[in-house]
């Protein structure tokens, strides 16, 4: 009984991680564009590095454009690691997946997942200003709520560094499911390359409450 609780755990934390993952790749692209947008100089920032590292932040007050320079910082630590993120996601689906022998119908593919993410998520975020205190608080205020709705909704699909990898998103139905699902529920599900063949038996791994890496066996 203890073994199968702890089994069941294990799972539930491991599909939490692929949910936070999936929600750090997603603003990949915010970040892209801010780094653009705010890099300052090299030199900057190894001086703001320099004075971080040895804690030296009174000097950082006589910086110029201090704003601009730690969204550079933040911006470049978070493009690092989406892409470590997104090898380790595709490495994911060469195992650990449940097959029960379940057919699915699926309903429609969404193609506007990652245009309405960019449009309703990114742009908002991108034309804030960080040049000042109140700017920077506002920025990570903003950003913050963002991150808690994604988080307390089944939105992590909504990813358009996922449609940039090939990644398909659609809607689906279980014909045959085990005790877990339903078949009177709306499922999502995310592939690479082709859509799941309607017929055949499929692998899943569950990434939300409602959203599921499905794969033919």
């Amino acid at each position: 009984m203890n073994n199968k609780k702890n089994k069941t755990m294990n799972k539930t934390k491991g599909y939490r991680r692929i949910k936070y993952c999936l929600l750090i790749q997603s603003f990949c692209p915010l970040f892209v564009l801010l780094l653009i947008k705010h890099f300052v100089s090299l030199d900057f920032s190894v001086k703001l590095l320099y004075n971080v590292c040895h804690l030296n932040f009174e000097d950082l007050y006589d910086i110029k454009k201090l704003g601009d320079e730690i969204i550079t910082v933040f911006s470049f630590v978070w493009i690092i690691i989406s892409c470590i993120i997104s090898y380790c996601f595709r490495k994911l689906q060469e195992f650990d997946f449940d097959s029960f022998g379940e057919t699915i119908k699926i309903d429609s593919e969404k193609t506007d997942t990652g245009v309405s993410f960019l449009v309703t998520f990114v742009l908002p975020l991108l034309v804030n200003d960080v040049n000042s205190l109140r700017g920077i608080l506002f920025f990570a205020m903003l950003f913050f709520m963002i991150w808690l709705l994604m988080l307390k909704t089944d939105l992590c699909y909504r990813n358009p560094i996922l449609i940039a990898l090939n990644y398909k998103i659609f809607e689906f139905h279980v014909d045959n499911p085990n005790d877990e699902l339903r078949t009177d529920i709306q499922y999502i599900g995310i592939c690479r390359g082709e859509l799941p063949d309607i017929g055949k038996a499929i692998k899943r791994h569950k990434v939300d409450e409602r959203v599921f890496l499905v794969y033919n066996e």
